[in-house]
Order: C-alpha cells, then structure tokens, then sequence
C-alpha cells in the first residue's frame, strides 16, 4: 500500500524547506508504526523563478532516512520533482496526479505543513475503514492551537449529503482512493479549482471517513491565492468556478437545497463582483 503526496510548488521558497520537513517528519511517524505502507512524494514546480525549483532539486538530490536511521546502508527516501512552465496550479495538481502511483493521493500546498499524525491518522481510517472512498483528517491555522488531539471519527454516506459535508471539508486535509480519481481533474480556473475537484468527488464518493484529529496546518499570508487582492480575471474565475460548482449540484441527487441555494446566491455575488472596478 502507498500514500502518493502531491505538492505544487511556485514562488514558494521561504515556506518549501518547512513544508517538505513536515512530510518528513509525517511519514517517519507512519514508517515506525507501519512498515507495509509506502510514502511517494511529487512535487510539480510550476515555473517557479524565486529559487523554489533549486530547492526542490537538492531534496531530490539529498533524499532522507527515515527514522533517522545512520550508516550509508540504511534505506534513502527522495523527493521525486516535475519541472513545468507555469501553467497554473491546477495544472501543476493535474500533473502529480498523472505521475502519482499510491493507492491513496493526497495534496498539500506548498506554503502549508503537515502535522506528525497526517499520514499516520490517514492510515489507521484505512485500516478501520477499507472501503472507505476518501479519509480526512481536521486541519487548522498554522501557529493557532486550538484544534484537537482527539480521534472522534465521524463516517458518511451517499444518504447523508456527502457534498454538503464535503462542502465543509478542505480537499487539502484528504486521502483519496485512486479508483475514484480515474479521469478527474483540476480545472484551469485562477481561483476555485478546489471547490470544482471537490464537487466532482461528492458525486462519485460512496464513504466518506472524517477525524477530529488535527493533520494539516494551513498558512494564512498576503500572498495566498485566496488572500491576494483580485484582478478581473480573478473575479471572473471566481463567477465561473461558483456557476460550475452550482451545475454540479443541481445534477447530483444527494446534495439537498441548503447548498444548492448557498452557491446560486454566491453566483449572483460574484457576478456583481465583476462588474466592480478591479483593484
């Protein structure tokens, strides 16, 4: 069995040595509790022009021992890199999805980290939930604390909404089955690609496994995707991913009036949006 982590990389280099770092650390906790699980890292440069690129390539270079184990003998585990023009962050996802070979898939922006028990707490959802079609773990704002340690599980099915109680859940703090990947991928859009790549899993997820347990720890700064300052192109990405989302809703059977209405409304305010002047 593998965890395949995809990581698409631009302009990130303050933040990329923290972030490979905690998926080291993660999967040197799921190593020592588990040797029948494999751990596969891909990272997409997209064009980077700040140095991420370099970085990416002496991880590759170094690889690590997990475990910290000593001696030239022991076991090397590397950082597997794509280089790419930049073509955008869905484009760079789609790209380390192709290349990925893990039974599970998971994503992590560049600029986040994991925590000690991501990938640990994804393989004990396995392995209490088999046939589960994804397993998230809860996630947090980097340097806050006021998540848990605990590990209360909730379980869904397709009776229980499972795009609303996706709606909910960042695709960031998941592990996804590759079966249900077969052909989806993340749209061209600047903004909402996400929102898009979840709506599309809603309709195909039979079991959805969720833990209280933090995993994932997010980085909140000016120069986010969600928190930069928007040009038009911005805002009309965010009108067509919100009318797309919407599409898929109204044709999915399971995802009930209340998030239906949610995103209709938020239609119409992006739409508004547009016609602002730009900052």
């Amino acid at each position: 069995m593998k965890f395949s982590i995809v990581i698409p990389v631009y302009n990130v280099a303050p933040y990329l040595h923290e972030c490979l770092r905690s998926v080291v650390a993660a999967s040197d906790k799921l190593r020592m509790m588990s040797d029948k699980w494999a751990i596969e890292i891909i990272c997409v440069d997209d064009g980077s022009t700040d140095g991420s690129g370099e970085i990416l390539d002496e991880w590759s270079a170094m690889g690590w021992r997990l475990g910290g184990a000593a001696g030239e003998d022991a076991p090397r585990y590397g950082v597997r890199v794509l280089h790419q023009k930049n073509r955008g962050e869905g484009a760079a996802r789609n790209a380390g999805l192709e290349a990925a070979t893990g039974n599970w898939v998971g994503f992590l922006d560049a600029d986040d980290v994991y925590a000690p028990e991501m990938i640990s707490g994804a393989m004990e959802l396995v392995a209490a939930h088999p046939d589960a079609s994804l397993v998230a773990l809860g996630l947090e704002e980097l340097g806050c604390s006021g998540g848990t340690a605990s590990s209360g599980v909730r379980v869904y099915g397709r009776a229980d909404s499972l795009p609303l109680k996706l709606e909910m859940t960042s695709f960031a703090q998941m592990f996804i089955r590759r079966e249900i990947l077969a052909g989806l991928r993340f749209p061209s859009y600047a903004i909402g690609a996400d929102r898009v790549f979840v709506a599309r899993l809603a309709r195909r997820a039979e079991k959805v496994v969720l833990s209280d347990r933090i995993g994932y720890r997010y980085r909140v700064h000016g120069a986010s995707a969600q928190h930069a300052p928007r040009s038009l192109k911005k805002r009309w990405d965010a009108f067509r991913y919100t009318v797309h989302v919407l599409a898929i809703l109204l044709a999915t059977r399971e995802a009930g009036i209340r998030i239906r209405l949610r995103y209709a409304k938020a239609s119409l305010v992006r739409f508004l949006e547009i016609l602002r002047r730009p900052r």
